[in-house]
């Protein structure tokens, strides 16, 4: 059913998914809210959900989409925690439940209808936008230092938060597809907070995104305009404060410098964040491959990189790239899996290219796939993309 030639916009669900249920969204909502305050409020909450709505007792695990890519992650990580490990079992064992309740979560969504799910979406910029509100209001000044971050744990999470909403937000407006009263108004705000963030890594994740919308949607002259207008946004981002910022961050950068800065272990005072980035990520790789083959296989243990379970002596803060820290905690044979795990799982969820962006772009130089808080709204994202990719078939 193609539904996407029938108003020049829907304003309204799919026939079969219009309607919001109150206890669903508030329910969801509840899930993105507690897992801001903590990671674990946040897991509690989504098993609660997904209890609440029948989702958490099956005659079996479905397997068919991102809960049974979790699933297999989960399993890799309880067979690692059987072998020797620095890290303890007790920390270990807290990485298979949170890829068990990242799992619960995602077959969560099954229940959902997509009103709800973008209904949700909204409100929970809402929420994240009224502290920004009332720094505004109160006079607050937002100075070059400032970073927002709402109430999210920090200022990157926010921003790569509101980059995959955006993406999300921009397919289903400029394709066409649905675009419910007042979306553009949530854009707008999402893109402020964005902004506000001063997260790089958020603002090349989202103009990746929206370049990449077009290269999903069918050839029009309508699309050729709405590509030439995202072009344009794009570079005009990328001359905003921030957006100079961001760039800054990587033309800056020394390669000599950064290679010297990880052998002597001191990763601070090279101009940018991603140099000191780069130096971290070649030290740790480098103290991975000097553990034996039998770490570089199977890794060093789920949460080796966790604040307090440092393996690692020069390790201070988490690694800032989810591919490192699978490669260090799960080694080469878990990062293979894993990441076969979730392309799979994006392969499933309708326009690909976006799928990728969604998950994998705030993974280079973020924690998203341990953070309850950037992972739940994520998910959302991409069951949404899905759920509309099949009423247009």
């Amino acid at each position: 059913m193609n539904y996407s030639g029938l108003n020049p916009v829907l304003t309204s669900a799919p026939a079969g998914h219009a309607g919001v249920r109150l206890t669903h969204v508030a329910g969801m909502l509840a899930v993105l809210i507690a897992a801001t305050l903590h990671n674990s409020l946040g897991m509690l909450a989504a098993i609660l959900f997904s209890a609440a709505n029948g989702n958490l007792l099956r005659s079996r695990l479905n397997i068919g989409w991102f809960s049974g890519a979790f699933y297999l992650i989960a399993a890799y990580v309880l067979v690692r925690l059987l072998f020797p490990s620095l890290v303890p079992l007790g920390v270990q064992a807290q990485e298979v439940l949170r890829f068990a309740v990242f799992a619960i979560f995602a077959y969560s969504l099954r229940s959902m209808r997509i009103q709800e799910l973008v209904t949700v979406l909204m409100m929970f910029l809402g929420f994240l936008l009224a502290p920004l509100a009332i720094d505004l209001v109160t006079g607050a000044v937002l100075s070059d230092s400032y970073r927002y971050r709402s109430i999210m744990p920090h200022a990157n999470h926010l921003g790569y938060v509101c980059a995959t909403i955006l993406i999300t937000f921009s397919y289903l407006h400029f394709g066409k597809i649905y675009s419910p009263r007042g979306l553009s108004l949530f854009m707008g705000a999402a893109l402020g907070m964005l902004l506000a963030s001063k997260s790089s890594g958020a603002l090349f994740v989202f103009i990746s995104g929206v370049l990449t919308i077009f290269l999903s949607l069918r050839f029009s002259a309508a699309r050729l305009f709405y590509a030439a207008i995202a072009v344009t946004l794009a570079g005009v981002l990328i001359q905003t404060p921030v957006g100079q910022y961001a760039l800054e961050k990587i033309t800056v950068s020394d390669l000599d410098l950064i290679v010297e800065k990880a052998r002597s272990h001191e990763f601070g005072n090279q101009g940018s964040s991603f140099a000191w980035r780069a130096s971290y990520w070649i030290a740790m790789l480098d103290a991975q491959f000097a553990s034996g083959w039998p770490i570089v296989l199977f890794g060093q243990g789920g949460g080796a990189t966790g604040g307090g379970n440092y393996v690692f002596d020069f390790i201070s803060k988490d690694p800032h790239s989810d591919f490192v820290r699978v490669f260090i905690e799960y080694g080469a044979l878990g990062s293979l899996l894993i990441l076969l795990a979730l392309a799979r799982a994006c392969m499933k969820s309708g326009p690909v290219v976006i799928a990728f962006v969604l998950l994998f772009g705030p993974m280079l130089t973020g924690n998203s796939i341990i953070s309850p808080p950037v992972i739940f709204p994520i998910l959302i994202n991409l069951f949404l993309i899905k759920r509309l990719s099949e009423f247009q078939k």
